[in-house]
């Protein structure tokens, strides 16, 4: 499965990933929401999940979920 993970931090981010590869899941990385829309968009597979920070700068992980769910 697919999990599209959203932090401005990078190291939380890291090792949020790590994690996530550890137990199988591929992850894909963004710093932030506008960045996460361009790799949903782009990303020819579902995905099945969204982890996110809620408070990040350009876009509330709240919004960046709304609008993922728009597409």
């Amino acid at each position: 499965e697919t999990v599209l993970l959203t932090d401005d931090e990078p190291m939380v981010r890291d090792i949020a990933a790590r994690i996530l590869r550890g137990h199988g899941y591929r992850v894909l990385e963004a710093s932030n929401g506008p960045e996460a829309l361009h790799l949903a968009r782009e990303w020819p597979e579902d995905l099945h999940l969204l982890i996110t920070d809620v408070v990040m700068p350009l876009m509330s992980g709240k919004e960046l979920s709304q609008r993922l769910v728009m597409f």
